[in-house]
């Protein structure tokens, strides 16, 4: 298998004694199809002895370098920074640094291709002796990992047993068409799609969200439309490269556009005592899903009616994007308690 890497570094057995490195590794998206993923593995300054590896995975129209604001207030939280050596972030195929799948255009990507990238790169890093002990989604970031694992499980796998993750938190979940999205169901999400919809010969169809409605959905709340504190300028989200452009079929899937279905999930992906530990946590000032909603889908997905680990940050700046705007208070109202 191939791997190529911007430092040498990363032929070493362990990350215990690694800086921030970046590195790209083929996945396979269809048998068909691949593309080489840039990887971006950030350090924890304070060396930890057998520090947990947490991959995060983004959202729609997102980058991985949109996570680096909750991975540099992970590793400045009195607790969590004892607990977490490394912070591993990647982009999905023609997001950020990563290349353009080969075997298909970019606007043809599904979800079922985004999970499939994130299994691949599972195993790709388990070949580097790098195990990936907990796992973390945001938004559409969320709905891949529940799809991985519903497709473990039609395997008779899942990602505790055949990959080593202990502990699932999904961020502001988008949800599964099994359960109801006012959203979505309203045909609001349509509305919003088809001006932004493009189509070239190089990517096919994709969507691409202008900056200022990318910055508006994602950090205003619910009842003012007041943009939280820690909004990143328009400038900022580019010259940080927190926006990319989204692949239509994916983002079909993910917000229910008119002549798409949303991914359909297992109940009780997470329920098993010998699956992973999920923890779903909600965002009060969410303008795209209710407090309800991510409760239903919490249920669904752990078959426990007592909420134990559905967590709802309550703060009138708990907006959708607050892991950029708010890490800290993410971190505080103990989104990652199980660490």
């Amino acid at each position: 298998m191939k791997y190529w890497f911007v430092y040498l570094a990363l032929i070493v057995f362990s990350l215990d004694s690694v800086a921030d490195q970046t590195l790209f590794v083929n996945a396979q998206l269809r048998s068909t199809a691949s593309a080489q993923i840039k990887v971006q593995i950030l350090e924890n300054p304070s060396p930890v002895g057998n520090g947990k590896n947490v991959l995060v995975v983004h959202g729609l129209a997102h980058t991985g370098n949109a996570v680096k604001p909750l991975a540099q207030a992970i590793f400045a939280d009195a607790s969590l920074k004892n607990k977490v050596a490394n912070v591993i972030v990647f982009d999905l195929p023609g997001h950020g640094g990563s290349s353009l799948p080969q075997g298909l255009l970019f606007g043809q990507m599904s979800l079922d291709d985004y999970a499939n990238t994130f299994l691949s790169l599972l195993g790709e890093l388990h070949d580097l002796n790098i195990n990936v002990d907990a796992v973390v989604g945001h938004s559409m970031g969320a709905v891949i990992v529940q799809l991985a694992q519903t497709k473990l499980l039609a395997l008779g796998a899942d990602l505790k047993n055949d990959f080593g993750v202990n502990n699932v938190v999904l961020l502001a979940s988008t949800m599964p068409r099994q359960l109801p999205w006012v959203l979505a169901d309203s045909g609001l999400t349509t509305l919003l799609a088809i001006p932004n919809i493009r189509l070239s010969p190089e990517l096919g169809t994709y969507v691409d969200v202008p900056t200022l409605l990318w910055q508006n959905l994602w950090f205003t709340n619910r009842l003012y439309l007041i943009y939280a504190p820690g909004t990143p300028s328009i400038s900022s989200i580019h010259n940080l490269g927190y926006i990319s452009k989204e692949a239509l079929q994916a983002a079909g899937e993910v917000i229910g556009l008119v002549g798409f279905h949303r991914a359909s999930i297992q109940q009780g992906a997470f329920a098993s005592a010998s699956g992973p530990d999920l923890r779903l946590v909600a965002f009060s000032e969410d303008r795209n899903i209710s407090v309800g909603e991510e409760r239903n889908l919490y249920r669904y997905l752990s078959n426990d009616p007592t909420d134990h680990k559905f967590t709802v940050v309550t703060r009138w700046d708990a907006v959708h994007d607050m892991l950029i705007s708010a890490p800290k208070a993410l971190i505080s109202a103990g989104a990652f308690a199980d660490f």
